[in-house]
């Protein structure tokens, strides 16, 4: 009735349907790791991107903040001339 043959060509088909399934499953898990890897990594690339940017912005506030102190200084110090201890500009001068 079932011829040897036919049940053994029957099973090799069902054995290469079943290995492409398992190898497709594979290749997706693959896939699917090598995503979530590259979606972390850039995550940790944008974020070190943020942070560098916010660095720099603050070092340029930080230099803003201070020029603006010098150049409050320098004004202070132009306004008020100092004469000296007997009202003299001139060391020479008695």
């Amino acid at each position: 009735m079932f011829s040897f043959a036919g049940l053994q060509a029957k099973a090799m088909a069902l054995g290469a349907i079943a290995l492409a399934v398992l190898g497709f499953f594979v290749r997706l898990k693959v896939v699917t790791a090598q995503r979530d890897r590259a979606q972390e990594k850039a995550a940790v690339l944008a974020s070190r991107a943020t942070v560098a940017s916010k660095q720099k912005k603050r070092k340029r506030e930080e230099e803003k903040q201070l020029h603006q102190e010098l150049s409050s200084i320098e004004k202070e110090l132009k306004k008020d001339s100092f004469d000296g201890v007997d009202g003299f500009n001139d060391a020479n001068d008695y």
